[in-house]
C-alpha cells in the first residue's frame, strides 16, 4: 500500500543546476511521456540511457506501460543503476514486459540493498507465468518474515512503511497461484502463520481448499480488514455457510458487507436465504448488498415477496438492487410490480430498471425500453442499449502532443530554490473536506487532467457518481476517460485512482486493481469524510494547491 509522500521534496543535488538544465530536463521528461503515448520505443530506449536519473526513471515507467519485451535488455542493465528509484522502476517495468530473460535478474534483485527495489522486483516476479517464480518468492518471504509460529502484522498509517517489501512479496506470491508454495509459507504444520489482510487475500485468491484453515483463522482476527477478506473469500468454499452467518453479525460494517458478497459467491439456496435476512438491515449499504446477493443466487420465486417492499427503499442503491433481484427471482411477477410504480427520480434506479427489463426481454422490453432509451441521463440510455454510458462515443486514440506533456509537468519542476512542491487536490463536499496529495511524477497526464477539471470549476455542485459499499467512492465518471498510467505498487486504502469507470477513492485495499488502475495520489486529510459520501452528496468546490 502506498504511503503518503512528503509535501515538500528537496533537490538531491548539492548544487542547483542552471535554468537551462531545468528546461532540458522538463522537455526530456515530457518526451518520455509522449513516447509512451505514441509507442515510440526507440525514443524510450534512448531515454533509458539519459544522464539525468529522473529522466531514466520516467523512461522506465514509460517502458513498463509499453510492455515491450524488446526493451528488456536496457531495463535489465538499469537493475544495476546507481539510483535506487531507477532500479525500482526498471524492475517494475520488467514485470510488465514479462520477457523470459528478465526472470533470473529479477530474482537476483530480491537481494538489492533498496527496499523499494526489492518490493518492485517481487511485484514483477508475480506477473510471470503461474508457478515460474513462486519458489523464489516463497523462499524470500520466509527470510524476511518476523520469527515465530504465529505472526501478526498491521499496516502502519505513518509515512514509513515497515512492511512494504513483505506486502509486495505476499501479493506477488498470490499472483503466482501456486497452492503448494503458498501453503509452505502460510500454513506450516503448526497452523496458519500470518494474521494480516494480504495473507488472507493470497489464500482466497487461489481457491485452494487446502488453504481454507487460513481463511477460518482470519475470520476470528482482531483486524477488520483480515475478517473482511476472509468473509468474501469463504464464498468459494463449500461448507462455509455457518461461519459466514456468524460474520453477518460482525461489529464492523465492512465485514458484514464482505460476508454478503461471500454469500453471493456461494450462490446456493441456503446462501440466498441467509442474505434475505439482511434485506431489512439498518445500514443502507447492507440492504443493497443483500439484494445483490439474491440477484447472484439461484432464481427463488418464494423470496420475491420479501424483496417487494425494497422497491420503495429510501436508499436509491437498495432500490436499484431490488429491481434487479426481483427480476431475477420472479421474472413473471416483476412486470406487474413495475407497472404499479411511478417513474423513479434517481438515475441509478432508472438504469437498474432498464437492465432488469433487458434481462427479461420479450414484450416487456419492446414496450418499455424505448422510454429509457430516451432518458435524459446518458447512463440510463446506455443501460437501455445494453452498453456502457456513452458507448456511442469511444475515447479518441489521438496521441497528445508534446506541449501537453510539458504543460502537465511544468508547474512541478524544481525551481531555483532547489525545492519542489507536490500538488494537493482539495475537495470541499457536503460531508466535509478531503485533501489528496497528488503524484504528478508517476501519473503526469492523469494528474494534469484532474487539476484542469478542478481549476475550471467542472466539479462545483457535482453529485457523487456512486459508492461501491466499503470499497470505492466513485467521484465522477467523465465522458472522456482519464489517461491510463498504471504504476508500481498496489491500490491501498485512501488512494485516489482512475479506472475505466471513472475517478474514485479506495476505501479499502484493492490489490486486484494494481495493474489496471492509475494511482493519482493518496488522501491525507478527510478519509473519514470520503467514507461518509453517499449520493446525493455533492462536491461544493474543488481546488489545486501547488505551493505557489
Amino acid at each position: 500500500m502506498a504511503r503518503h509522500a512528503p509535501l515538500l521534496l528537496f533537490c538531491a543535488a548539492l548544487a542547483v543546476p542552471a535554468p537551462r538544465a531545468f528546461a532540458e530536463r522538463a522537455e526530456s521528461l515530457a518526451r518520455a511521456s509522449s513516447a509512451e503515448r505514441i509507442g515510440d520505443r526507440g525514443l524510450v530506449q534512448r531515454l533509458l540511457a539519459d544522464p539525468d536519473r529522473g529522466v531514466r526513471r520516467r523512461a522506465a515507467l514509460a517502458a513498463g506501460r509499453l510492455a515491450d519485451p524488446g526493451l528488456a535488455p536496457p531495463l535489465i542493465r538499469l537493475l544495476s543503476d546507481v539510483e535506487p528509484a531507477v532500479r525500482a522502476a526498471a524492475a517494475w517495468a520488467l514485470g510488465r514486459s514479462r520477457a523470459p530473460e528478465s526472470l533470473e535478474p529479477l530474482v537476483a534483485a530480491l537481494g538489492d540493498p533498496s527496499v523499494e527495489t526489492r518490493a518492485r522486483a517481487a511485484e514483477a516476479l508475480g506477473a510471470f507465468e503461474a508457478g515460474s517464480a513462486s519458489a523464489a518468492l516463497a523462499t524470500h518471504l520466509e527470510s524476511i518474515l518476523p520469527p515465530g509460529p504465529r505472526v501478526t502484522l498491521r499496516d502502519d498509517p505513518g509515512q514509513a512503511d515497515p512492511w512494504q517489501e513483505t506486502r509486495a512479496v505476499l501479493l506477488a506470491l498470490g499472483e503466482q497461484r501456486d497452492g503448494a508454495a503458498i501453503a509452505r509459507v502460510l500454513l506450516p504444520p503448526s497452523g496458519p502463520r500470518i494474521d494480516w489482510w494480504p495473507a488472507v487475500w493470497v489464500a482466497g485468491r487461489t481457491g485452494d481448499p487446502g488453504l481454507r484453515p487460513v481463511l477460518q483463522a482470519a475470520a476470528a482476527s482482531s483486524s477488520p480488514e483480515s475478517r473482511a477478506f476472509a468473509a468474501e473469500a469463504l464464498g468459494t468454499h463449500a461448507g462455509s455457510l455457518a461461519l459466514q452467518r456468524k460474520l453477518l453479525a460482525d461489529a464492523d460494517p465492512a465485514v458484514v458487507t464482505a460476508a454478503l458478497r461471500g454469500l453471493a459467491r456461494l450462490g446456493s439456496r441456503e446462501a440466498a436465504q441467509a442474505a434475505a435476512v439482511m434485506i431489512r438491515a439498518e445500514r443502507p449499504g447492507h440492504r443493497a448488498e443483500a439484494l445483490r446477493a439474491l440477484a447472484a443466487g439461484p432464481p427463488l420465486p418464494e423470496l420475491a415477496a420479501r424483496v417487494l417492499p425494497a422497491l420503495a427503499d429510501p436508499d436509491p442503491a437498495a432500490r436499484a438492487a431490488a429491481h434487479l433481484a426481483l427480476a431475477h427471482l420472479d421474472p413473471d411477477q416483476y412486470p406487474l410490480a413495475l407497472s404499479s410504480l411511478d417513474p423513479d427520480p434517481d438515475r441509478r434506479v432508472r438504469a437498474a430498471i432498464a437492465q432488469a427489463i433487458l434481462r427479461i426481454g420479450g414484450p416487456l422490453a419492446e414496450a418499455r425500453l424505448p422510454e429509457f432509451a430516451a432518458d435524459p441521463d446518458p447512463g440510463v440510455r446506455g443501460a437501455a442499449r445494453a452498453a456502457a454510458a456513452n458507448a456511442q462515443q469511444p475515447p479518441s486514440e489521438r496521441p497528445r502532443p508534446l506541449a501537453d506533456h510539458l504543460a502537465a509537468t511544468a508547474p512541478y519542476q524544481i525551481g531555483l530554490s532547489g525545492q519542489i512542491y507536490s500538488p494537493r487536490l482539495i475537495l470541499d463536499t457536503t460531508a466535509g473536506r478531503i485533501e489528496v496529495l497528488l503524484d504528478p511524477v508517476s501519473a503526469p497526464l492523469a494528474v494534469s487532467d484532474v487539476a484542469t477539471r478542478a481549476r475550471s470549476g467542472a466539479w462545483s455542485g457535482q453529485e457523487i457518481a456512486s459508492v461501491d459499499t466499503d470499497r470505492l467512492v466513485l467521484l465522477e465518471a467523465p465522458e472522456t476517460p482519464l489517461p491510463a498510467e498504471p504504476g508500481p505498487g498496489t491500490v491501498g486504502r485512501g488512494d485516489l485512482i482512475a479506472t475505466p469507470e471513472g475517478l474514485a477513492i479506495a476505501l479499502s485495499p484493492r490489490p486486484e486493481l494494481a495493474r489496471a488502475a492509475t494511482v493519482l495520489g493518496s488522501v491525507t486529510v478527510g478519509l473519514a469524510v470520503a467514507e461518509r459520501l453517499r449520493p446525493p452528496a455533492r462536491v461544493l468546490a474543488a481546488a489545486v494547491w501547488d505551493g505557489r
